[in-house]
């Protein structure tokens, strides 16, 4: 009996240190037509910092290029059409995530109560928005690269409200912005959704 709980205790330590590595403070917000909310929390913040050794950070047009294809994949998987990148909803994106950088706040409004809608509102035709975020603080090196932007992508799709954006049936274009500073060991990253 006594081996029993040992091996058990064994078992959920391990499973605990799959699992610490990989919490990350993620919030969403889900404007539509209809002016829908959804807010779910997931916390990362003691992410595992990334060795030197492995891969060279992306620019910002391959980490484009790769999480629309991680968000298209995700669609493609549960049979929704894919998004197409939106260059003026992808700066939208980057604005906001250099703008939670430098002021140094995490949230879908701003402190002047700048919505996501707001945002995006010189986009013509553009009928709702959706948008996640995520937010990485603590004492790493920043290194975006393929890893990292699957990790965001899981995170995403586990939390429920996040993954109802990913999936939501009738957004039709995306965009995308990062931005991180390593001396303040901070990274934000922004995904924007739009129906057109």
């Amino acid at each position: 009996m006594r081996r029993q709980r040992n091996r058990a205790k064994k078992k959920k330590g391990n499973l605990l240190q799959l699992i610490f590595p990989v919490l990350l403070v993620l919030t969403i917000f889900i404007t539509v037509r209809n002016h829908q909310e959804s807010d779910d929390e997931i916390n990362w913040e003691n992410i595992e910092p990334i060795p030197r050794e492995r891969e060279a950070s992306l620019s910002l047009t391959e980490i484009r290029e790769k999480a629309l294809h991680l968000a298209n994949r995700d669609r493609a998987n549960h049979g929704l059409s894919t998004l197409k990148e939106h260059p003026e909803l992808s700066q939208a994106a980057q604005d906001y995530a250099e703008e939670l950088l430098a002021r140094d706040f995490y949230d879908h409004v701003t402190p002047e109560g700048q919505t996501p809608k707001d945002r995006v509102e010189h986009i013509s035709g553009m009928r709702g928005v959706g948008e996640n975020l995520v937010q990485q603080k603590g004492n790493f090196r920043v290194e975006v690269n393929e890893d990292l932007l699957n990790k965001f992508q899981q995170g995403w799709m586990d939390s429920p409200g996040h993954r109802e954006n990913l999936l939501q049936s009738n957004f039709t274009y995306f965009g995308y912005g990062l931005a991180y500073d390593d001396e303040k060991g901070e990274l934000y990253a922004v995904q924007k959704f739009l129906i057109k």
